[in-house]
């Protein structure tokens, strides 16, 4: 495939320009008050591109499948180990909340780069709700960052409410605006709704945030790295699979990213242990050794610092780790610019 045709589907980032432009406010109704004494409600949200699929690294090395891919990432089995640990992501989410997908790329991007790359995730997506912003939006708003965010907003209110898609975007309706701000009064309840972003552009994080205040609900941001290579995607993946039961039982709010070096060492040491298997597989006659589970556990505490844009939460021992206690494996996003929570996004 041609990177015309790539880009055709996928999404170019918006500029500090965009971001800090004057953009109408989001006005969403809130979810029903009234079962509040029920479990956390929990949205877990996936971005595609840079995230899970490696779609800048696709582009830029002009890669139409995997025939294309370098010699080292064949040998390596780049691809695979990405497929094994998005599945074990995936999976892992769905455990502790309501998993969607919602991507700025256009609709059926991921079904399509998905089968072309990594067919065997196809039977797990087949059961995660898969929304391309892009699609739905991308006639009544300019910037990806306002398809993201009113995309966040119908899913969340859909699952927070049980009902119709889009029925609290009703533009009839007359009790938005008073109905927010009684709710925004009812901080005792706010623990019990959460939403989570996984993502590696700053849209994701700043429309988790708006959506969340306007719902009264927690939000944990966890931004991935951006342009990563497929070997960091599998860093990546591999470190919110062991630490994602913490993220969820963290009470605060969550505003951070993934350590960079971190996700590389930790990619290495699975492809590592495929090396190994490998090796063993044509040394060891009739015997075949597979790779699984994390190579994160059952390993030697590792402490971890999680810290949000107003003060530093206490480091805490959060998992069982094989590096040292000198590393953070988050830490503070750092702000390109200072976006305002109070500058909504899209009108309706």
């Amino acid at each position: 495939m041609t990177e015309t045709k790539l880009q055709r589907y996928t999404s170019q980032s918006i500029s500090e320009a965009d971001i800090n432009g004057k953009i109408c406010k989001l006005d969403i109704s809130t979810v029903n008050d009234q079962e509040t004494d029920k479990p956390v409600k929990r949205v877990i949200v996936f971005d595609w591109d840079d995230t899970i699929f490696p779609t800048s690294f696709v582009i830029k090395s002009k890669i139409a499948d995997t025939e294309d891919l370098p010699p080292h990432l064949q040998s390596q089995s780049v691809l695979k180990e990405l497929c094994e640990y998005a599945e074990k992501a995936l999976i892992e989410a769905a455990k502790h909340g309501e998993v969607i997908i919602i991507t700025s790329a256009g609709e059926g991007w991921v079904e399509y780069s998905a089968a072309k790359f990594l067919p065997k995730l196809i039977p797990v997506l087949d059961g995660i709700k898969v929304v391309s912003a892009r699609s739905r939006y991308d006639n009544f708003y300019s910037l990806p960052l306002c398809w993201k965010a009113r995309t966040f907003a119908d899913e969340v209110n859909e699952i927070f409410n049980n009902n119709s898609k889009g029925s609290s975007f009703d533009d009839d309706s007359t009790s938005s605006t008073s109905s927010c701000s009684t709710l925004s009064t009812v901080l005792s309840e706010r623990h019990q709704r959460e939403i989570i972003s996984f993502g590696d552009s700053m849209d994701e994080r700043t429309a988790v945030k708006v959506v969340a205040s306007q719902l009264n609900t927690s939000s944990k941001s966890i931004k991935f790295i951006q342009q990563p290579s497929p070997i960091q995607i599998i860093g990546q993946l591999s470190i919110i699979t062991s630490q994602l039961a913490h993220i969820c039982d963290d009470e605060e709010d969550i505003d951070v990213e993934i350590s960079e070096p971190h996700a590389v060492e930790v990619a290495e040491s699975i492809l590592n242990k495929v090396r190994k298997s490998n090796k063993n597989e044509n040394v060891e006659s009739g015997y075949k050794s597979n790779v699984t589970g994390s190579p994160l556990k059952s390993k030697s505490t590792f402490l971890c610092c999680f810290r949000t844009r107003t003060r530093n939460v206490a480091s805490r021992s959060i998992a069982s780790l094989n590096y040292s206690v000198s590393k953070f494996l988050f830490h503070r996003v750092k702000d390109q610019t200072s976006i305002q929570q109070d500058v909504c996004l899209v009108e309706v």
